[in-house]
């Protein structure tokens, strides 16, 4: 009789001892961000379907090939400076000195997005994309919204340091979901094109990071303390994590952007539609 009390009393506790490690915080916050991906790649292929029978394979390509030359000047050109803005943010153990952070890393992405429009007006202007000319067009008309390739990547350095991770499974999905389902109901009414696809992906990408802007509500002032940090630190940690990127998702980017300059873009689109699909098989290691 003690034998099996005793082994229904290590039951018990082995069952207390799973309950608390499956409900508590960071058990919730890893089942929240894994959530997130695995959705996010479903909405991802549903987004890429979607954008498919609308556009049709040459435009599509084309935006394809827009979105990944986007992704890689604003990878390019951060030089660190986000991965340095979240490692600082997760060492700070003063909450009051956070917004004047968050503030002063929104500034450097500022003008790491002024550095990134200039480039890109650069480039719309030289006609080396022989299978796209109207690229260049494109790249013009929407260059006041391009600011949101380098904030995304910046707020999600950020809560990441910040340990927002609920809120950084929410920002990876709503743009996404929210595009698919706009332009399902706009196509219904009118026929959608590459322009009004572009206007609909930004737009809306643009009112997440607004707000989240305000969500984060930023400081701006005693910049002259917290650039020579930034600076510094970004010597130390930002920069070689900013190598490692180059060498993984930029090169990533680079070919992406190649076989529209070596075949064309309705390759290209053909290409980014099929590793979107099989996007999920690289799933299967990690569970």
């Amino acid at each position: 009789m003690k034998l099996l009390s005793l082994k229904k009393t290590q039951k018990f506790y082995r069952a207390i001892h799973a309950y608390e490690l499956f409900t508590n915080k960071r058990s919730k916050q890893i089942f929240s961000l894994y959530t997130s991906t695995i959705l996010g790649l479903m909405i991802g292929i549903g987004v890429s379907v979607v954008n498919t029978r609308m556009l049709g394979e040459k435009q599509f390509g084309d935006l394809k090939f827009l979105q990944s030359l986007f992704m890689f000047v604003a990878t390019t050109i951060n030089f660190g400076v986000f991965a340095t803005g979240g490692r600082l943010l997760a060492q700070s153990k003063d909450d009051a000195a956070k917004p004047y952070l968050v503030g002063n890393i929104i500034l450097m992405t500022a003008v790491i997005v002024m550095l990134q429009i200039i480039i890109l007006l650069i480039y719309s202007y030289v006609p080396i994309n022989v299978h796209s000319p109207e690229i260049g067009k494109m790249i013009r008309m929407f260059s006041p919204l391009l600011f949101v390739f380098p904030f995304q990547m910046c707020f999600e350095n950020l809560m990441q340091g910040d340990n927002r991770i609920y809120e950084l499974s929410f920002f990876r999905l709503l743009p996404s979901t929210l595009f698919l389902f706009t332009a399902i109901i706009v196509n219904y009414y009118i026929p959608v094109h590459l322009e009004l696809t572009l206007l609909m992906q930004f737009g809306i990408l643009a009112v997440v990071i607004i707000g989240f802007i305000f969500k984060f509500k930023p400081r701006f002032n005693f910049y002259r303390q917290y650039w020579p940090v930034l600076f510094e630190e970004n010597k130390r940690y930002g920069f070689p994590v900013y190598i490692g990127v180059l060498a993984g998702v930029a090169t990533t980017q680079a070919g992406t952007i190649a076989i529209s300059y070596l075949i064309d873009n309705v390759n290209l689109g053909y290409f980014s539609l099929a590793i979107t699909i099989s996007m999920p098989l690289s799933m299967i290691p990690s569970v």
